[in-house]
Order: structure tokens, then sequence, then C-alpha cells
């Protein structure tokens, strides 16, 4: 998936930025490596915790992420916002 240009179009229309994100952190090089991490350390828990414990582990990380999702989706239309007050004005 290639990463697309930041354009206005893009961040005020909230399924367009959401795919940019989403090709943003798929090209990122250490993402991969990083979930691998995250999958094997789920797979542990997973076999030191009964079935409740590990219900409620995966309720309390879809929330986590629910809550980082929601700060993207704040954060970038602010960032951009302020890059572009910062933008040479081409003379």
């Amino acid at each position: 998936m290639k990463t697309p240009k930041l354009t206005k179009k893009i961040v005020r229309d909230e399924l367009a930025l959401s795919h940019a994100i989403t090709a943003v952190l798929t090209n990122a090089k250490n993402r991969r490596k990083l979930t691998k991490d995250i999958l094997r350390w789920q797979r542990r828990l997973q076999g030191a915790v009964d079935s409740e414990a590990w219900r409620v582990y995966l309720h309390l990380e879809e929330v986590v992420n629910e809550r980082a999702s929601y700060e993207q989706d704040v954060l970038v239309p602010w960032a951009f916002r302020q890059g572009r007050r910062y933008e040479r004005r081409r003379s």
C-alpha cells in the first residue's frame, strides 16, 4: 500500500484519513517486528491465565486500541493544521 501525501482533502475526510494512517503504519519499518512480539506475548499470557481473565484482557485491549485510534483521529488533523501555518508562501 503506497503512502499518500497528506492533503486538506484527506484530512477533512475521516475515511480517507484512516486509510492514509493505515498506509503510513503499514509501511513503517519496525511495525512487523513489534506485531510479532505482541502476538508472542499474547500467546504466552493466554497460556498463563484462565479463560475469564483472557476475556477481560481482550476487552481491555479493545478499549485501549479504540482510544489510540480516536487519539490519532484527533491528533493528525490538528498536526496538519499546525503545519499548514508554517508553510512557506511562494513569492
